[in-house]
């Protein structure tokens, strides 16, 4: 048969010489402390997505350590950087926060199984255990909610116990080891598998780290549950310690064969005209002040904020916008919680107001939602539409809908929450505490993980060629906040825009365009 028949039957193709093989590096850092990592990537091959990070923390003389358990490992790194010579490729300083986030996103089996023995996030709940052999009759807190992580000792259901893969100990030895994985710290990397082997300046990762030297709670960024958090609460042992000598980056890079890599560079050949959309991360915290003097019993306040955000002239997808305060101190709830950070979220907690805020997003001058969202419950359907998927988050931790008085001064009612408070007594021992009271799961559970995620683009979903190109006004973001008796914090409003950006190369030098100027030049 010729050659040009053979192309006429079906299940035929020609040969491919695509094959693929893997060189896997050990890399430690060139630079190291305390405070700060440097790695130095290879240029060869293509950087898999895949390549992760490897880090070990120990707890001081305090035992019962365990990460936030919404930002997990994530709670070590201030800010992540990767750099491309003396470009700045990407990098975000408030990544524990966007992280606890865009994880809520993973499916519970995912997290389970994955995620809490990978990064140390546990916000997977379920309910307690119906039986209970311990001297009170029967169990109060069955059918309520308990973190997933915990378990029940035989004795007593109620009774909770800190699992082995999360306990940070005090010895490197039996201490768990967490990774994350590249594409976790740099969004370019999920769309863009970086050319090493084309790119002639050095490729760095930078990391700068949190540290918690001091135990005892303060606003400082040294102190308590800035890196880790403990089952009794803070004390003067209650410091994390980051174990240099074991800090790798596994760094795997794919080849093909002469043809493929061919066509890889000419897919991002800038002289061409060709590139690669990917997305970046844009950080902006506006400062909110308390809102005034604390109100009476059976009453709130409330302040209308309008929070500035820079991104004009970018092309965005969407938002992310969410509170965080460093002090707790202006709260009655303290005694709950902590004096200046959450027990169980550390310094990651993601606040929500008792009474539900009011929102509304001008992008362009034009109102983005025909009036403003005020249902809690609203909230979480929108944030479906950013990645096309719910947020896998507990009601509880999320809103306080189901927590307080629903009128008047929307009170926090312990008994009404769906997780068991665990205020006081031994049946009520969260994690195995030795104190005789535990962690006070409703308080520092309950309305502590919320955000609100806003797809702006013009369809549902993720998707990089779909986006609204910002004007020269700013994006504007306007809440009406409440407080009410339980107190009255400063806040920073912390808001992520996921931006479109192109990829390419000039001869061994990365070009970085933003989309909307590329447009502007056409």
């Amino acid at each position: 048969m010729s050659s040009s028949l053979q192309d006429l039957v079906l299940d035929t193709s020609d040969d491919s010489e695509f094959s693929m093989y893997v060189m896997s590096n050990v890399i430690e850092p060139i630079n190291k402390s305390k405070t700060s990592l440097k790695f130095v990537i290879p240029n060869e091959g293509i950087l898999s997505r895949d390549s992760y990070l490897q880090f070990e923390l120990k707890a001081g003389a305090t035992p019962g350590c365990f990460l936030p358990i919404g930002s997990g490992i994530f709670s070590l790194l201030a800010n992540a950087e990767l750099r491309i010579g003396s470009q700045r490729i990407q990098s975000n300083p408030n990544l524990s926060i966007f992280r606890q986030i865009t994880k809520s996103y993973d499916t519970p089996s995912y997290r389970n199984n994955y995620t809490r023995y990978m990064n140390g996030i546990a916000t997977t709940v379920s309910p307690c255990p119906v039986g209970s052999t311990s001297p009170t009759a029967g169990n109060s807190s069955a059918g309520m909610l308990q973190l997933t992580a915990g378990v029940p000792q035989p004795s007593d259901m109620t009774i909770q116990n800190l699992p082995y893969d999360l306990t940070i100990t005090t010895n490197y030895e039996t201490t768990p080891v967490w990774s994350i994985k590249l594409s976790d710290l740099f969004p370019i990397l999920e769309t863009v598998e970086l050319p090493c082997f084309l790119i002639k300046n050095p490729i760095e990762i930078l990391l700068t780290l949190h540290t918690q030297d001091n135990g005892s709670e303060s606003p400082s960024p040294n102190s308590y549950g800035a890196l880790g958090c403990f089952r009794d609460g803070p004390g003067a042992g209650s410091t994390v310690e980051l174990n240099l000598d074991s800090c790798l980056l596994f760094s795997d890079h794919l080849y093909y064969s002469d043809t493929r890599m061919f066509q890889i560079e000419e897919q991002m050949n800038f002289k061409n005209g060709m590139s690669l959309l990917y997305t970046d991360v844009i950080s902006v915290v506006n400062s909110q002040p308390v809102v005034g003097a604390v109100p009476g019993a059976g009453a709130t306040n409330t302040i209308k904020r309008v929070f500035p955000i820079p991104i004009s002239n970018f092309s965005v997808k969407n938002l992310f916008t969410c509170w965080n305060t460093g002090d707790y101190t202006g709260s009655t709830q303290t005694g709950a919680t902590g004096t200046n950070s959450n027990k169980l979220f550390g310094k990651y907690a993601l606040l929500n107001s008792p009474k539900p805020y009011h929102i509304q997003v001008r992008i362009n001058d034009e109102l983005h939602y025909p009036q403003d969202l005020v249902s809690d419950a609203l909230k979480f359907s929108e944030c479906e539409y950013v990645y096309g998927s719910p947020a896998n988050l507990s009601c509880g931790m999320y809103s306080y809908n189901g927590s307080n008085s629903g009128s008047g001064g929307y009170n926090f009612q312990a008994n009404n929450s769906g997780f068991f408070s665990q205020e006081v007594g031994t049946n009520y021992n969260f994690w195995g505490s030795t104190g005789g009271a535990g962690i006070n799961v409703a308080r520092n559970l309950t309305g502590c993980n919320h955000f609100l995620g806003i797809n702006v683009s013009n369809m549902y979903g993720d998707n990089n060629q779909d986006t609204i190109i910002v004007g020269q006004k700013p994006v504007e973001i306007l809440v009406d906040w409440f407080v009410n008796e339980d107190g009255d914090v400063a806040l920073n409003n912390i808001t992520f825009a996921e931006c479109v950006k192109m990829f390419s190369l000039d001869s061994g030098e990365v070009i970085i365009t933003d989309q909307v100027r590329q447009l502007q030049a056409q």
